[in-house]
């Protein structure tokens, strides 16, 4: 029922029908037996470390019943799976509750596939690394809302944050489901733009200049109350939110 990524990790086995079947269980039991308004995701792919050479995925790849699927198709579509199913199981039991997703905010780069970003071929790409669909979710309706996260600062060489918003708000502008872009207020104080301590404000006030952004995310919580590198760029970003219009 487990495998194990290159760095030790114990991981419930994504391509096991009983895994998938347990967490869209366990799903639907939190949002019936308590008080929640959604459901949240983060990072539910395969490991970015990688699987183990030897307990993986690979024994249930063998036996797939469509021998045309590649190793990539296959571990995307386990993913998958899981994304609508909790989606489809949460509409019929407790349709008020939202479920949403928050994935790396690459999916794929223009270099490999012209729907992708504008970022550098060199980027690492969801699709590819974590087999996260995001794409398909969006257009397939599987979710109620994302948050891309894109923790890159807007000058950097390879994944500027400009870029990699546009590509998102253009990917939702026609969809129901709600963007709210993911911010990395972890990385503030740290060197680079980021000693900018207005680098996480321009971001905000960069993506919600666009109507389909519905809100901001922080990661992490503990940077609003770090007594550490962070707190200055912290307190303008609790200025701009505090701010009466």
């Amino acid at each position: 029922m487990i495998v194990l990524d290159k760095k030790g990790q114990i991981i419930l086995n994504p391509a096991k029908q009983e895994v998938k079947e347990f967490i869209i269980k366990s799903m639907v039991e939190i949002a019936e037996n308590y008080d929640v308004a959604g459901i949240h995701f983060d990072d539910y792919f395969y490991p970015y470390a990688g699987l183990d050479d030897k307990i993986n995925d690979l024994e249930e790849f063998e036996q797939r019943t469509d021998v045309s699927m590649t190793l990539g198709d296959f571990r995307r579509q386990n993913v998958t799976d899981v994304i609508k199913g909790v989606h489809d199981a949460l509409k019929k039991s407790s349709p008020k509750v939202k479920f949403g997703v928050s994935p790396f905010g690459i999916w794929k780069n223009k270099a490999n596939d012209p729907k992708g970003s504008n970022t550098d071929p060199k980027c690492s790409q969801s699709y590819d690394n974590q087999y996260a669909d995001a794409y398909l979710w969006v257009k397939e309706g599987y979710i109620d809302y994302i948050v891309p996260q894109i923790y890159w600062e807007f000058g950097h060489a390879i994944a500027p944050f400009a870029d990699i918003l546009e590509w998102w708000v253009h990917l939702l502008k026609d969809s129901k489901i709600d963007l709210y872009i993911g911010h990395g207020a972890y990385r503030l104080g740290n060197e680079g733009e980021f000693e900018n301590p207005f680098e996480i404000v321009n971001q905000l006030k960069y993506a919600n200049q666009y109507p389909v952004v519905k809100g901001n995310v922080f990661f992490t919580y503990k940077t609003f109350i770090n007594k550490d590198k962070s707190e200055k760029g912290m307190n303008e970003l609790k200025k701009l939110l505090t701010r009466r219009v």
